[in-house]
Protein backbone atom coordinates (compact mmCIF):
# COMPACT_ATOMS: atom_id res chain seq x y z
CA UNK A 1 0.00 0.00 0.00
CA UNK A 2 1.28 3.58 -1.08
CA UNK A 3 1.86 5.48 2.29
CA UNK A 4 -0.36 8.44 0.99
CA UNK A 5 -3.00 5.89 0.69
CA UNK A 6 -3.02 4.99 4.42
CA UNK A 7 -4.91 7.62 5.67
CA UNK A 8 -8.77 6.84 5.50
CA UNK A 9 -10.42 9.75 6.67
CA UNK A 10 -14.33 10.08 7.31
CA UNK A 11 -16.08 13.28 6.60
CA UNK A 12 -18.03 13.42 10.38
CA UNK A 13 -14.78 13.26 12.50
CA UNK A 14 -12.73 16.02 10.80
CA UNK A 15 -15.68 18.29 10.13
CA UNK A 16 -14.28 20.91 12.53
CA UNK A 17 -10.99 19.82 12.51
CA UNK A 18 -7.57 21.10 13.18
CA UNK A 19 -4.44 20.17 11.43
CA UNK A 20 -1.30 20.38 13.48
CA UNK A 21 2.45 20.84 13.28
CA UNK A 22 4.87 21.15 15.57
CA UNK A 23 8.87 21.84 15.81
CA UNK A 24 11.23 19.24 17.32
CA UNK A 25 11.32 20.34 20.80
CA UNK A 26 13.23 18.33 23.91
CA UNK A 27 11.37 15.59 25.05
CA UNK A 28 11.62 16.27 28.52
CA UNK A 29 10.23 19.42 27.79
CA UNK A 30 6.67 18.00 26.55
CA UNK A 31 5.89 15.53 29.18
CA UNK A 32 5.99 15.33 32.81
CA UNK A 33 6.56 12.18 34.51
CA UNK A 34 3.45 9.96 34.54
CA UNK A 35 2.56 10.01 38.77
CA UNK A 36 4.07 7.98 41.07
CA UNK A 37 0.64 5.76 41.70
CA UNK A 38 0.48 4.88 38.15
CA UNK A 39 4.14 3.69 37.90
CA UNK A 40 3.39 1.36 40.83
CA UNK A 41 1.90 -1.18 38.08
CA UNK A 42 3.98 -3.18 35.75
CA UNK A 43 3.75 -0.27 33.14
CA UNK A 44 5.47 -0.48 29.79
CA UNK A 45 5.78 1.31 26.45
CA UNK A 46 7.43 -0.60 23.52
CA UNK A 47 7.46 -1.18 19.60
CA UNK A 48 3.93 -1.97 18.78
CA UNK A 49 4.09 -5.99 17.00
CA UNK A 50 1.00 -7.27 15.06
CA UNK A 51 -0.08 -9.66 17.73
CA UNK A 52 -0.84 -6.81 19.43
CA UNK A 53 -3.26 -5.79 16.74
CA UNK A 54 -6.11 -7.50 17.98
CA UNK A 55 -6.18 -5.67 21.37
CA UNK A 56 -5.44 -2.21 19.72
CA UNK A 57 -8.26 -2.57 17.45
CA UNK A 58 -10.49 -3.09 20.20
CA UNK A 59 -9.42 0.29 21.74
CA UNK A 60 -9.61 2.10 18.70
CA UNK A 61 -13.15 1.07 17.73
CA UNK A 62 -14.31 1.92 21.33
CA UNK A 63 -13.17 5.15 21.09
CA UNK A 64 -14.01 6.24 18.20
CA UNK A 65 -17.58 5.13 18.64
CA UNK A 66 -17.65 7.16 21.59
CA UNK A 67 -15.65 10.11 20.77
CA UNK A 68 -16.74 10.62 16.88
CA UNK A 69 -19.79 8.34 16.74
CA UNK A 70 -17.85 6.93 13.47
CA UNK A 71 -18.78 2.80 12.89
CA UNK A 72 -15.36 1.57 12.94
CA UNK A 73 -15.69 -2.58 12.45
CA UNK A 74 -12.67 -4.38 14.31
CA UNK A 75 -11.40 -5.63 10.49
CA UNK A 76 -11.45 -2.16 9.62
CA UNK A 77 -9.78 -1.07 12.72
CA UNK A 78 -7.65 -4.33 12.47
CA UNK A 79 -6.88 -3.49 8.76
CA UNK A 80 -5.88 -0.13 9.19
CA UNK A 81 -3.48 -0.75 12.14
CA UNK A 82 -1.65 -3.70 10.63
CA UNK A 83 -0.99 -1.49 7.23
CA UNK A 84 0.78 1.34 9.38
CA UNK A 85 2.58 -1.14 11.99
CA UNK A 86 3.83 -3.20 8.87
CA UNK A 87 5.03 -0.21 6.69
CA UNK A 88 6.44 2.42 9.17
CA UNK A 89 7.31 -0.15 12.42
CA UNK A 90 9.92 2.07 14.10
CA UNK A 91 6.83 4.84 14.74
CA UNK A 92 4.31 2.62 15.92
CA UNK A 93 4.74 1.86 19.86
CA UNK A 94 1.57 0.05 22.17
CA UNK A 95 1.31 0.74 26.14
CA UNK A 96 0.57 -2.15 28.40
CA UNK A 97 -0.18 -1.71 31.61
CA UNK A 98 0.20 -5.24 33.79
CA UNK A 99 0.51 -6.99 30.48
CA UNK A 100 -2.90 -5.49 29.43
CA UNK A 101 -3.15 -3.13 25.97
CA UNK A 102 -3.88 0.26 27.71
CA UNK A 103 -2.90 2.42 24.15
CA UNK A 104 -1.10 2.84 21.28
CA UNK A 105 0.46 5.25 18.91
CA UNK A 106 1.05 4.86 15.25
CA UNK A 107 3.23 7.06 12.93
CA UNK A 108 4.57 7.31 9.35
CA UNK A 109 7.54 9.29 8.14
CA UNK A 110 7.28 11.70 4.87
CA UNK A 111 9.79 13.59 3.12
CA UNK A 112 9.35 17.85 3.59
CA UNK A 113 11.03 20.49 2.07
CA UNK A 114 13.01 20.57 5.15
CA UNK A 115 13.98 17.56 6.29
CA UNK A 116 12.11 14.66 7.09
CA UNK A 117 8.99 14.98 9.28
CA UNK A 118 6.01 12.46 11.12
CA UNK A 119 2.72 12.13 10.41
CA UNK A 120 1.29 11.11 13.69
CA UNK A 121 -1.73 8.93 11.94
CA UNK A 122 -3.78 7.61 15.54
CA UNK A 123 -3.19 7.81 19.27
CA UNK A 124 -5.58 5.88 21.28
CA UNK A 125 -6.02 5.48 25.00
CA UNK A 126 -8.26 2.70 26.61
CA UNK A 127 -11.03 4.95 28.27
CA UNK A 128 -10.44 3.78 32.00
CA UNK A 129 -6.58 4.91 31.38
CA UNK A 130 -7.44 8.50 29.99
CA UNK A 131 -6.54 12.14 31.99
CA UNK A 132 -3.27 10.33 33.36
CA UNK A 133 -0.61 11.15 31.36
CA UNK A 134 -0.18 7.82 28.80
CA UNK A 135 -1.15 9.50 25.67
CA UNK A 136 1.65 12.12 26.98
CA UNK A 137 4.18 8.88 27.68
CA UNK A 138 3.54 7.60 24.31
CA UNK A 139 4.34 10.65 22.06
CA UNK A 140 7.90 11.29 24.25
CA UNK A 141 8.45 7.84 23.62
CA UNK A 142 7.69 8.73 19.71
CA UNK A 143 9.70 11.70 19.65
CA UNK A 144 12.44 10.16 20.83
CA UNK A 145 12.49 7.51 18.65
CA UNK A 146 12.67 10.35 15.67
CA UNK A 147 15.13 12.05 17.46
CA UNK A 148 17.46 9.09 16.70
CA UNK A 149 16.46 9.45 12.70
CA UNK A 150 17.27 13.36 12.93
CA UNK A 151 12.92 14.36 12.36
CA UNK A 152 12.85 18.07 12.06
CA UNK A 153 8.63 18.18 12.84
CA UNK A 154 5.67 16.57 13.67
CA UNK A 155 2.03 16.31 12.12
CA UNK A 156 -1.48 15.18 12.80
CA UNK A 157 -5.23 16.07 12.97
CA UNK A 158 -7.22 16.78 15.64
CA UNK A 159 -10.99 17.79 16.15
CA UNK A 160 -11.24 21.60 17.44
CA UNK A 161 -13.65 20.18 20.22
CA UNK A 162 -11.93 16.94 21.54
CA UNK A 163 -10.22 17.22 24.73
CA UNK A 164 -7.17 16.06 23.01
CA UNK A 165 -6.60 19.09 20.95
CA UNK A 166 -6.19 21.41 24.15
CA UNK A 167 -3.52 18.89 25.42
CA UNK A 168 -1.62 18.95 22.22
CA UNK A 169 -1.58 22.40 22.24
CA UNK A 170 -0.06 22.49 25.54
CA UNK A 171 2.45 20.53 23.94
CA UNK A 172 3.56 23.19 21.70
CA UNK A 173 1.32 21.65 18.74
CA UNK A 174 -0.66 24.91 16.72
CA UNK A 175 -2.92 25.13 14.51
CA UNK A 176 -0.90 25.27 10.78
CA UNK A 177 -1.83 27.25 7.43
CA UNK A 178 -2.70 24.42 5.68
CA UNK A 179 -6.55 23.60 5.80
CA UNK A 180 -7.56 19.45 5.26
CA UNK A 181 -10.23 19.00 2.80
CA UNK A 182 -11.75 16.06 1.62
CA UNK A 183 -14.59 14.49 -0.91
CA UNK A 184 -16.42 10.92 -0.53
CA UNK A 185 -16.32 9.07 -3.98
CA UNK A 186 -19.48 9.20 -4.61
CA UNK A 187 -18.94 13.02 -4.35
CA UNK A 188 -16.38 13.80 -6.78
CA UNK A 189 -17.45 15.78 -9.88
Amino acid sequence: VAPDRLRLISASRFSACGVFSVKVQKSSDLLKNPSKTQCNRKTTITGLRISDIDDCAKIFVDAYQETYSEPWTLDAAKTRLSELCITSPDYCFVLKINETVAGFIVARPFVWYDGTRVWIEEIVIDKQYRGKGWGKALMQTLFEECKNNNVVGYALISEKTSNAFKIYEKMGFHVSAWTHLEVDSDKLS
